[in-house]
C-alpha cells in the first residue's frame, strides 16, 4: 500500500486540518522515562559486550585449533586427539604457517562479522565466513550501536551527552574486567565451556530490545506536520521508508557531510582510527608467539587493558573536564572532545610502537597500558557528531549510521592489511623474530597523516568550529591527504608482501 502524506479532499477544511493540528500538539510526542531508557541502553550494551568479552580468548584458541587440526591432518594425524573433539596440543600450533593462516582467517572473519562453526570435521575452516549472511537481516553490532547512540542523543541534554557516552564506555570496560579473566579461566578448564556459559546471556538482549521505547518525536517522522496547508499541498508525495534504497541513503549522508567540511574531516579521522586499531586483535597471537605463552595466559593482557580503560574513562577524562572547566568560564564540550581525540590517537601510536618492539612481558604490558589510554576516542567522537547534528539540525541517526559505515570501511581494509603485514613479518625471521611486530608499527604509521596535517586542529579549532558548520566547500587538502597517504601505505605493504611470497626462501 502506498503511503501518502497529502491531505484528502473531502470538502471540509476543518476535518482536513483536525488530524494535523492534533499531530502538532505537545502531548503527541512519545512518552518515556528518560532514566529508564538510559538504563535499558546501558543494560543492553553490557549484556551484549559480556558475551563477546567472555569468548575473546577462547574464540582465538578455537580457531587456532581448527587451523592446527587441518594443518596436521595430512602430515601427522597422530597428534590429533580422538573424536568428537579432536584436540591438538597448543604448543604444536605456534608454527609460522599456522599462525599466518590463523591471522588471515580471523581477518576475514572480522571483515565479515561471522561466527565460528562447530562441525569442524565436515566443513572447511573458511566456511565460518558464510555466517555473516545472517547479519544481512539487521546490520550487526555496528547498526545496533548507531541506534543506541541516536537514542542517547534523543533523551540526553547537550551538556550531559558526552558524559553519558563516557559512562557507557566505562561500563563496557568494567564488564571486560569481569568477563575477560573469567573467559581465560574457562578456557583453561575446557575449550567449549565459555561458549556454553555465554549463550543464555546473549539471549537476554532480545528481551531488553523489546522493552526499549520509541524516542523520536513526531516532527522527526515527517516535517509536514509543521507546514502550512498550502505548503503541504505543494509538497510531492514521499516514498515509504521501505522503498528508499541504499543509494538514496548514502547520497543524503554525503550531501549532509558535504555541507560541513568539518564533518568530512571527522569521517576521515574515524576511518584512520578504525584502520589503526585493527592491530589489537593480533595482540593475543603476538604475545603467545613472542613470549611462548598459552592463549589463556595471553588473554589476561586484555584484562589489563580493560582496567586501564576504566581508569581513563572514569577518572582521567572527568578530571580533564574539571580542569578545563576551572580554566575556562564557559567551556565547550566539543572542544574537550577534540582534545581527547588528539591525545588518544597519539597514545595509540606510541603504545603500538612499544608493543611492536617488545621482547619481554614487561614491555608488552607497558605498551598495552599506553594503548588503553587511546580507548576514549569512540566516545569523544560520538559526542562531537551529536553536537554537529544539533548545530546543523541534521539527523543524528544518519550521522551515526555514517560513522558506522566509515568504521566498517576502515575495519575491513585494516583487518586484511594487518593480516598481510603479519604474514610478511612472520616470514622475515631474524633475531627474536622482531618482524612479528610489524602490524603494530603499521598501526602507528597509519596515524601519521593526522599528526602531519593537524586535520582536526586546522579544521575545527583554528577556524573556531562555527565557521565550518555551514560552509558547503568540497573536501579540503586534509581529507584528501589522509586518504591518499593511507591508500599508498596499504598498497605498498600489500605489494611488498606478494613479492616476498613469490621470492624463494
Amino acid at each position: 500500500m502506498e503511503t501518502s502524506y497529502a491531505p484528502s479532499s473531502d470538502g471540509h477544511d476543518a476535518d482536513e486540518a483536525a488530524p494535523l493540528v492534533a499531530a502538532c500538539r505537545p502531548d503527541s510526542s512519545p512518552k518515556y522515562n528518560r532514566p529508564a531508557v538510559l538504563l535499558l541502553c546501558g543494560l543492553l550494551t553490557v549484556v551484549a559486550d559480556f558475551g563477546g568479552s567472555l569468548t575473546a580468548a577462547p574464540e582465538v584458541r578455537l580457531l587456532e585449533m581448527t587451523v592446527c587440526r587441518a594443518f596436521y591432518a595430512p602430515r601427522e594425524p597422530g597428534v590429533i586427539g580422538p573424536p568428537p573433539l579432536g584436540y591438538v596440543d597448543e604448543s604444536l600450533c605456534k608454527v609460522a604457517d599456522i599462525q599466518v593462516s590463523l591471522a588471515y582467517l580471523r581477518a576475514w572473519k572480522r571483515c565479515l562479522d561471522s561466527i565460528p562453526g562447530y562441525f569442524y570435521d565436515v566443513f572447511s575452516p573458511k566456511s565460518i565466513w558464510f555466517g555473516s549472511l545472517f547479519l544481512a537481516l539487521g546490520g550487526g553490532s555496528r547498526m545496533l550501536t548507531a541506534v543506541l547512540n541516536s537514542v542517547i542523543v534523543d533523551v540526553c541534554a547537550e551538556e550531559k551527552r558526552s558524559v553519558v557516552f563516557y559512562i557507557f564506555g566505562a561500563a563496557i570496560h568494567i564488564t571486560d574486567i569481569v568477563a575477560l579473566p573469567l573467559g581465560s579461566w574457562f578456557l583453561s578448564q575446557d575449550l567449549w565451556l565459555p561458549f556454553k556459559f555465554c549463550s543464555p546471556l546473549m539471549l537476554m538482549s532480545f528481551v531488553i530490545v523489546l522493552l526499549l521505547p520509541e524516542t523520536m518525536t513526531l516532527s522527526q517522522y515527517s516535517p509536514l506536520v509543521n507546514m502550512s496547508r498550502q505548503d503541504r499541498e505543494r509538497t510531492p508525495e514521499r516514498k515509504p521508508v521501505g522503498q528508499r534504497n541504499l543509494a538514496d541513503a548514502l547520497r543524503r549522508l554525503y550531501g549532509m557531510a558535504r555541507r560541513n567540511d568539518g564533518t568530512l574531516g571527522w569521517f576521515a579521522l574515524i576511518f584512520v582510527h578504525s584502520f589503526a586499531i585493527q592491530s589489537s586483535p593480533l595482540l593475543l597471537q603476538f604475545a603467545s608467539k613472542r613470549l611462548e605463552w598459552t592463549l589463556a595466559r595471553a588473554g589476561y593482557l586484555l584484562s589489563i587493558r580493560a582496567v586501564c580503560a576504566v581508569v581513563v574513562l572514569v577518572v582521567l577524562v572527568p578530571a580533564a573536564n574539571l580542569i578545563v572547566g576551572r580554566k575556562t568560564r564557559h567551556p565547550r564540550q566539543d572542544g574537550i572532545d577534540i582534545l581527547v581525540c588528539r591525545l588518544t590517537l597519539f597514545l595509540l601510536a606510541a603504545g603500538n610502537v612499544i608493543i611492536g618492539f617488545s621482547t619481554s612481558a614487561i614491555s608488552i604490558i607497558l605498551g598495552t597500558i599506553i594503548v588503553s589510554f587511546g580507548i576514549p576516542f569512540p566516545q569523544a567522537m560520538q559526542g562531537i557528531l551529536g553536537d554537529i547534528a544539533q548545530r546543523e539540525g541534521s539527523s543524528t541517526a544518519s550521522l551515526y549510521a555514517g560513522q558506522a559505515l566509515t568504521e566498517l570501511a576502515g575495519a575491513s581494509l585494516g583487518t586484511l592489511s594487518m593480516a598481510t603485514i603479519f604474514d610478511l613479518g612472520s616470514h622475515l625471521g631474524g633475531e627474536r623474530e622482531l618482524g612479528l611486530g610489524m602490524p603494530f608499527w603499521a598501526s602507528a604509521v597509519s596515524t601519521l597523516p593526522y599528526h602531519a596535517f593537524h586535520g582536526v586542529r586546522t579544521v575545527l579549532v583554528a577556524k573556531d568550529f562555527t565557521n565550518t558548520t555551514c560552509s558547503p566547500r568540497p573536501p579540503g587538502p586534509v581529507c584528501r591527504g589522509l586518504f591518499c597517504i593511507l591508500y599508498f601505505f596499504v598498497n605498498f605493504t600489500t605489494v611488498t608482501g606478494k613479492k616476498l611470497h613469490s621470492s624463494p626462501r
